[in-house]
């Protein structure tokens, strides 16, 4: 058997492993999101395991998520909750995206009532709703709405606000490409994309804070940047400069609204992932060069669970 200090480092490892498991069906398409961890880490770690006389390994999905691994004088057994945002409201706007719908899918799994925003594709904002609900046993509230329009974001609030205890998370997936080579932009394209990318989702985050704060109660929000705005791309300056711009100011907002209000700001910034507006830079054969130079290791091989 593994010495002590060996063994509580494997107990370690096991015990962080992350555990997501959903399916959802969309229009066109068949979005698989699922992030099988534990096996790729089986797979990795075998011989380790091998020496260490352990004979099975197994996850178990219920009403509590439990890892179990066996050893040939006992096991180990992990309980994680499983409803872990349970009566918790959360926004997403650009819930039915790619990202977006990872993360109301997991959102629901853990417990969470969703209020997921849409620009104006109905069909596969129902789609969603209805696979999410029937899986999770879930409710997903929807709501239409460009929230670059004052109006739009402030019924994406008013809807959240007024399920349950109210507002607790916000996370913000909108934004636009804006495939605009830097020799050609102009005017025009520079404030569209500074407002899609990052006006429209700093207001919305300044008026979930402003909700959250008047209630007196914590909450979290979350945008989204990319990786375009943490390392040189070329002919990205349109997308990538208010995408940068956008970490800068959760930064602020973090230390400002943090501490003894409670209001956690975070900001993401994805590698390429084979959903959403990313589909399009993959198929043009924009990211070949940073592949095959492994500056990108990889495509997201189902694209949204990382993320999520």
């Amino acid at each position: 058997m593994p010495t002590s200090k060996k063994r509580c480092q494997l107990e370690r490892e096991i015990d962080l492993l992350p555990d997501r498991l959903a399916l959802v069906f969309v229009p066109g398409e068949s979005l698989v999101v699922s992030s099988p961890v534990q096996t790729r880490w089986l797979a990795t770690n075998q011989t380790r395991l091998d020496k260490y006389d352990m004979v099975g390994i197994e996850t178990k999905l219920n009403a509590r998520r439990s890892f179990c691994v066996t050893f040939e004088n006992g096991e180990l057994t992990f309980h994680f909750d499983e409803r872990s945002l349970e009566g918790r409201v959360v926004l997403v706007a650009g819930g039915t995206g790619g990202l977006g719908s990872a993360t109301v899918t997991l959102l629901a799994r853990d417990g969470a009532t969703v209020v997921a925003g849409y620009r104006q594709d109905r069909e596969r904002a129902e789609a969603l709703k209805q696979a999410v609900e029937a899986r999770y046993k879930a409710t997903i509230h929807l709501v239409e709405g460009d929230i670059s329009e004052p109006a739009a974001r402030e019924r994406y609030l008013e809807t959240a606000d007024a399920i349950g205890d109210g507002l607790y998370g916000m996370v913000c997936f909108t934004g636009d490409p804006a495939r605009v080579k830097f020799e050609d932009v102009n005017d025009a394209d520079l404030h569209d994309s500074l407002q899609k990318n990052y006006v429209a989702p700093l207001l919305l985050a300044r008026e979930c804070a402003t909700r959250m704060r008047k209630r007196g109660k914590e909450g979290a929000i979350v945008l989204l940047s990319t990786m375009q705005a943490v390392a040189a791309f070329e002919s990205s300056i349109n997308y990538a400069g208010p995408k940068t711009a956008l970490i800068g100011a959760a930064r602020i907002m973090a230390k400002q609204w943090g501490g003894a209000r409670e209001i956690r700001v975070n900001v993401i910034a994805p590698g390429v992932n084979r959903a959403g507006m990313a589909l399009k830079s993959i198929e043009s054969g924009k990211y070949d060069f940073y592949i095959d130079q492994k500056i990108i290791p990889r495509f997201c091989s189902s694209g949204c669970e990382d993320a999520a």
